[in-house]
């Protein structure tokens, strides 16, 4: 069968199509691959309203099957899946060695195409009873992931040490794929960027410190807080304007108000918008306890902001020298001190670095998109 003759792929897992950077990346993938001729269905925890919006142009049927709190029944539900259409390729999303569940049914149901794609660092659990027992469970997967799949790949270089077995990883069998984006709808432009900043209600003078992602525990929320209350101490006219949604949201806006920072932020929730809210900004903030290689901050320094990010974030992400990255173990005063240096913020001109930003451009990419199935 030649690529995109009739070919059925099972992509796995997506969320509602909008909340998830592993969405956006599977999102794009989709297009590619539905442009090549290549049919796709999608595999989600919950079907919705949003996640059918998202999916209705690539004509995708979505499955809904059980979460990891029940593995035989989710075993058995994509056995399911399986046996109601002959899959030329099953490709898994996952961020943990423990969700390799449709993995091993695709095995078993003799899928001859099984790809898994690391897109996290780390397990990420607080509770240290939970934190054991899937550090217990990812230890027993992780081995067995080389069983189910015959095709690796990683969003970065720390990605791909975290799901696979070390061998895997040192044979150089672990293909690394960016996540891509459309690069042009992401360059900064003045006449928006005056647009947004007048319908946010930010004046001239104000410098916009911004931020995208989940209120989870990875995305260390709440250490914003001090980045903020920090540069306020210098510069008064510092605002922080936040896009995304998550469990910790209104924990994070409750300390906000405690800290008498609610009325310097903006928390603008899920949006469509993204490229134009970046053009808004003066500096990009990402304080991560992990990643696997964060889209936003890609998207960040395509639209020209001074970009600061987390130590702990992998610097595959370093497209230009206006992106720096900075120590978490403080009160946010590193970050605050960073900040005022970098003013004022003039934001740089994609094409000064088209080269460097061509492993993530999804043009360039998608030729290697479609090398994934074969």
């Amino acid at each position: 069968m030649f690529l995109g003759e009739s070919m059925e792929v099972l992509i796995g897992y997506m969320i509602d199509g909008r909340n998830s950077g592993i969405d956006k990346y599977l999102l794009r993938v989709l297009r590619v691959f539905y442009d090549a001729g290549i049919h796709a269905d999608i595999l989600t925890g919950k079907d919705n309203v949003d996640l059918r919006a998202c999916l209705a142009p690539f004509k995708a049927e979505i499955h809904e099957i059980p979460g990891l709190m029940h593995p035989q029944k989710q075993y058995k539900a994509m056995r399911k899946i399986l046996s109601q259409k002959a899959y030329d390729a099953a490709y898994f999303n996952i961020s943990e060695p423990m969700h390799c569940i449709g993995a091993k049914a695709a095995h078993d149901a003799g899928v001859s195409r099984v790809i898994l794609h690391s897109h996290s660092t780390s397990q990420g659990e607080s509770s240290i009873v939970k934190a054991f027992l899937k550090s217990f469970m990812n230890g027993r997967s992780r081995n067995k992931l080389p069983k189910y799949a015959n095709d690796y790949y990683a969003c970065s270089k720390a990605a791909a040490k975290w799901l696979f077995p070390s061998e895997l990883v040192e044979q150089n069998k672990v293909k690394i794929l960016y996540n891509p984006i459309e690069v042009e709808r992401y360059a900064f432009d003045s006449a928006v960027r005056a647009k947004m900043r007048s319908v946010l209600g930010f004046s001239e003078k104000d410098i916009v410190l911004g931020h995208i992602g989940n209120y989870v525990m990875a995305k260390n929320s709440a250490y914003l807080l001090k980045i903020l209350q920090k540069t306020r101490e210098k510069l008064p006219n510092a605002k922080l304007l936040l896009i995304g949604d998550g469990p910790d949201r209104l924990a994070v806006e409750a300390q906000a108000k405690e800290m008498r920072l609610f009325e310097h932020m903006q928390f603008l929730g899920i949006r469509d918008d993204v490229p134009s809210l970046l053009q808004a900004m003066d500096a990009f903030l990402l304080p991560s306890l992990f990643e696997g290689l964060p889209v936003s901050a890609i998207e960040a320094q395509v639209a020209g902001l001074k970009t600061f990010l987390s130590d702990r974030i992998t610097d595959e992400v370093k497209l230009t020298d206006d992106c720096v990255f900075l120590d978490i173990e403080n009160n946010g005063g590193t970050w605050a001190n960073a900040i005022v240096n970098a003013q004022p913020c003039v934001h740089k001109d994609v094409h000064s670095f088209r080269e460097q930003i061509r492993p993530f451009d999804l043009d360039a990419q998608k030729e290697e998109i479609l090398s994934i199935l074969g």
